[in-house]
């Protein structure tokens, strides 16, 4: 994925049906080093059907929502909650809520 989008030859988006690790972990490994990126959305596999209805439009992604309509890039949306319950050490679990430097 990153020599891809490093090569301009990836797609505008991506949207799984279920969690995907391994491409989307290229996807923000070529954010971070080489500043380019696309939209990676896991959804439902009721959402991909939704998606896939869309055929033909134009589909927008502003942090984790996906729409057929533009969103404005200042609306303050929650973050979904992970699609599966994971058990973080403490140490972890204090990192990813903020309450640990």
């Amino acid at each position: 994925m990153i020599e891809i989008l490093l090569n301009g030859l990836g797609p505008k988006g991506l949207i799984f049906k279920r969690r995907e690790e391994t491409i989307t972990f290229g996807v923000i490994v070529s954010d971070e080093f080489f500043v380019k990126s696309i939209p990676a959305v896991s959804g439902s596999p009721e959402d991909l059907v939704q998606f896939l209805g869309w055929n033909g439009s134009n589909t927008h992604v502003n942090q984790q929502h996906v729409s057929k309509i533009s969103l404005p890039l200042d609306a303050d949306f929650k973050p979904a909650p992970p699609p599966v319950d994971i058990d973080l050490p403490d140490l972890d679990q204090a990192i990813l809520d903020g309450k640990h430097e």
